[in-house]
């Protein structure tokens, strides 16, 4: 079905215009796995040129895509992509960067598109990265969601053992210039035959928060929001953020939990609730927050 939603929504972006990009599923799986395994994948990873984000938007709503309540929030903390679902079962990752990446979203496309190849999914021409750049991607996402699921681990090992060191090393090129070294190597670093290989290539030792906070199963709710209140001007911004978590749209509330789904008494319960949740949690996020930090810190003194 995933297959499905990729074809079609990637046949109704080109009489629009919009050329894209398939990140991950079959990409990955057709790469990495033999026919006799199973690597399954439930969602579309497409990445548009930033100045076709809003057309690439608009055409997912024509499909009957809605966008998820969890990118609901004004002004909410820049994510790498924003999920659109529809009723049945399509979801479609929307991207405009990668985690760990830290050049400009134009810049990023201009390199990536400039390293695609083509693959047929369900009758549909689509392109997707060459192996170096899906080696990137693979690392990348490997330090994002790494830690925490287990799938992604087993992605990593089949590169390390499939992907010869050439082409790694071109991977950690189109990093550099990616300015997304850090993210690179903290996802190698996952696995033993990542570190030797990330020994091999020279890559830094230094890590970035968004690495830093996944180390240890990935960050507990609320910790990447903190980082990046942290790093926002003005005490008016941060309270006006805090504000928007704590009492955010309907939209959200329903996405958040089932019960805001059962009618208007469901609603009030879960937007009553919302700020007890938000409380609970801020005292782990602030404490995986901290560790991070002191991460990042030492790392940068080992890297000196």
């Amino acid at each position: 079905m995933a297959d499905g939603v990729t074809a079609e929504v990637v046949r109704a972006l080109e009489p629009a215009g919009i050329p894209c990009i398939l990140l991950k599923g079959p990409a990955l799986a057709r790469w990495l796995y033999d026919e006799k395994d199973v690597r399954t994948y439930v969602d579309c990873d497409l990445m548009v040129a930033p100045e076709n984000i809003t057309g690439a938007e608009n055409v997912l709503s024509e499909r009957g895509f809605r966008l998820s309540g969890f990118d609901s929030i004004e002004g909410d903390w820049p994510k790498h992509a924003r999920t659109w679902f529809r009723e049945d079962s399509g979801n479609v990752d929307l991207h405009h960067t990668l985690v760990g990446v830290g050049v400009s979203d134009a810049e990023l496309w201009e390199l990536l598109s400039s390293r695609t190849e083509r693959m047929h999914v369900l009758g549909a021409e689509v392109e997707v990265l060459t192996v170096a750049g899906r080696a990137l991607v693979l690392a990348l996402h490997a330090a994002k969601d790494g830690p925490r699921v287990e799938k992604v681990r087993r992605d990593l090992a089949k590169a390390l053992e499939r992907v010869p060191v050439n082409v790694w090393r071109e991977a950690a090129e189109l990093a550099a210039r990616l300015n997304a070294s850090p993210g690179f190597a903290a996802g190698l670093r996952l696995l033993p035959e990542g570190r030797e290989l990330a020994r091999r290539l020279n890559l830094p030792s230094e890590l970035r928060m968004e690495a830093a906070l996944r180390m240890s199963g990935g960050p507990p709710p609320l910790a990447a929001g903190l980082e990046w209140m942290a790093n926002e001007p003005g005490l008016r911004r941060r309270v006006a953020l805090a504000f928007r978590k704590m009492f955010p749209p309907r939209a959200y509330l329903r996405t958040w939990t089932p019960i805001a789904r059962r009618g208007p008494l469901g609603l009030a319960v879960a937007r009553a609730w919302r700020p007890f949740w938000v409380i609970w949690h801020l005292g782990p996020a602030f404490l995986a927050w901290r560790r991070a930090r002191r991460a990042v810190k030492r790392s940068g003194s080992e890297q000196g």
